[in-house]
């Protein structure tokens, strides 16, 4: 994998936008890439609407480190985009469409995608697949862009609780950071297809 100054001396030359896809995976079998992930990257790879490149963060953990990790991989890169997607997502159109349709108000997109909540299924708005644009991170300034903020109670899961996706969203509506919802789902495998189940259209 190259490191971020042989990244910047392949791409000095390009004058297409830069894309980073940072995927969040493991050793362990439970965290491998599934097969239609596979897919998307390997046709994102030839896309030639964009300089593409492939990010895997192994074992990376807990999960706000690892997006972070990725945000500063992209800045530190000098990116024009970051695309993150979990281990256990899939889209069922080009993975780099969104960027190819984004209007110059869209900073950050984001994929919706079937959840398993405590209540059963339901289709969020999360950072599973997200797309984040370099002014985006300019505009944030420092990080962390990404935290898990514990609850109040003894086992930290009470009031005030805030998972890593929900303090970036919150963090960009305070700095004035755009949000876009993409019009199409991405697929969240498990046993089953959890974005079917949620009602999802795909």
């Amino acid at each position: 994998m190259l490191d971020s100054s042989q990244l910047q001396n392949l791409i000095s030359h390009s004058k297409r936008e830069k894309v980073v896809i940072a995927v969040f995976c493991g050793r362990e079998r439970q965290n491998w890439l599934n097969p239609e992930l596979t897919l998307n990257l390997f046709k994102a790879g030839t896309d030639p609407r964009f300089e593409v490149f492939l990010h895997l963060l192994k074992d990376s953990r807990p999960w706000d480190k690892a997006r972070n990790l990725a945000m500063a991989h992209a800045r530190n890169c000098k990116m024009d985009w970051l695309v993150m997607v979990d281990n256990d997502q899939f889209v069922n159109f080009d993975l780099l469409d969104p960027i190819a349709h984004a209007p110059s108000s869209a900073w950050v997109i984001t994929v919706p995608t079937g959840a398993i909540l405590d209540a059963g299924t339901k289709m969020v708005a999360s950072c599973a697949v997200v797309y984040v644009r370099r002014r985006a991170w300019e505009k944030l300034g420092q990080g962390p862009w990404f935290r898990w903020v514990p609850g109040s109670n003894e086992t930290l899961d009470g009031p005030g609780e805030i998972c890593e996706d929900e303090f970036f969203r919150k963090k960009c509506d305070e700095a004035g950071v755009n949000f876009l919802a993409y019009s199409e789902p991405a697929g969240h495998w498990r046993t089953y297809d959890v974005t079917s189940i949620a009602g999802g259209t795909r």
